[in-house]
């Protein structure tokens, strides 16, 4: 921790060096942001931004003026340590500019350092800021259950300490109706994992994380339902001969008995050296039903030879992979099993598979514009 806290503190100080003697004249890291026109800074309430002081009672005086006068929360440039807890429905908390990462540092921007708690709140909006942390960096709440919240997390910057923290990027295991978007996250062993229903994820940027990239998983312990999950627009990097950064798949998954994970959508997904393969489905236990894959393209995926890149496990039921595309995968293109019910793949492709272009009984099968199995 210690000397974790030292390397932060190193950075911020050769940041601020750089930023005061000379010109960035790399691309805006803002994604089409529209600043609030009422809203108040937490520096109002003594925030400092140094990377060193504890910001939890500046944080703690913001959000009461936010609330009462019902304004957003501005966090200017800086590195604020906290681990925020979110006190009140309807808070929008924004960041002055959104950071990048850079050499395993997030710069140019509002920085938290530790986590967000948004604790269940409903409406809560967080947007153009960077969390970089040792736990999780964003969660929805810690509590269980479906109850609708409303949450929208935008334009963020989540950046991890690798495999071994077997942390997640943002953990979404309460509440519903949750909207994620314009997000890179980087160097967690779950990029975002939801565990939750009526989600839409839209533009992410998964860099180096060490298992999944976003999984979508019912499990038992209030969890047990995991449908009606939008994926859209994702770019995945990584490293499929190292293990610690091998980039993640998408995965889909029911865990435990009595849990259903259905009505999944996943669009326009680009991998490239996925170590654990492009988009898994997996119904260990309970049940996988209803999810369709479309205009998705994996390159060099697998970290050995007994992964594919598009992969069905267990009796899931109804997986359809349209428009779809594996090249040099490293081992598998396409793969599923005989407990596996009603497996299409249409209209895709596959080249240069090191091991097989396809394995298992598909109900239907076309690749490289030939019906294979019917």
């Amino acid at each position: 921790m210690q000397k974790y806290t030292q390397n932060i503190l190193l950075i911020i100080a050769v940041t601020l060096i750089a930023s005061c003697s000379k010109t960035d004249n790399t691309k805006s890291n803002q994604d089409a942001f529209m600043m609030p026109t009422k809203y108040v800074s937490v520096k109002n309430f003594g925030g400092v931004g140094d990377g060193k002081s504890d910001e939890t009672a500046a944080f703690a005086k913001a959000q009461d003026y936010a609330y009462i006068n019902k304004v957003a929360l501005l966090i200017p440039n800086g590195y604020y340590k906290i681990n925020l807890e979110l006190k009140y429905d309807s808070l929008y908390i924004f960041g002055e500019n959104k950071p990048v990462t850079r050499s395993d540092s997030l710069v140019n921007g509002a920085v938290i350092i530790g986590t967000i708690n948004s604790k269940n709140k409903k409406s809560i909006h967080i947007e153009n800021l960077g969390v970089w942390s040792q736990s999780d960096a964003i969660i929805t709440g810690d509590e269980l259950g479906s109850k609708p919240l409303n949450q929208k997390y935008a334009n963020l910057e989540l950046l991890g300490t690798g495999y071994f923290g077997y942390k997640h990027g943002l953990l979404c295991q309460s509440g519903s109706s949750i909207n994620i978007q314009n997000i890179t996250v980087t160097s967690f062993f779950h990029g975002i994992a939801i565990r939750t229903s009526n989600v839409n994820i839209k533009n992410i940027i998964a860099n180096k994380c060490g298992f999944t990239s976003i999984v979508v998983k019912s499990a038992m312990g209030g969890n047990e339902m995991a449908q009606n999950v939008k994926i859209e627009d994702v770019i995945i990097n990584g490293d499929s001969t190292d293990i610690y950064s091998r980039g993640g798949a998408i995965l889909v998954q029911s865990y435990d008995d009595n849990c259903n994970t259905k009505n999944i959508t996943i669009n326009n997904v680009k991998s490239y050296h996925g170590g654990v393969g492009t988009i898994l489905i997996e119904q260990r236990k309970g049940r996988v039903d209803s999810v369709n894959i479309n205009n998705c393209f994996s390159y060099k995926a697998g970290d050995n030879p007994i992964r594919a890149s598009f992969d069905v496990m267990g009796a899931a039921s109804n997986i359809f992979f349209n428009n779809c595309t594996s090249d040099f995968s490293n081992a598998i293109g396409y793969r599923t099993n005989k407990d596996a019910i009603n497996i299409r793949v249409i209209k895709s492709y596959e080249s240069a598979s090191k091991i097989a272009a396809f394995e298992g009984p598909f109900k239907f099968l076309e690749l490289n514009n030939k019906i294979l199995i019917q």
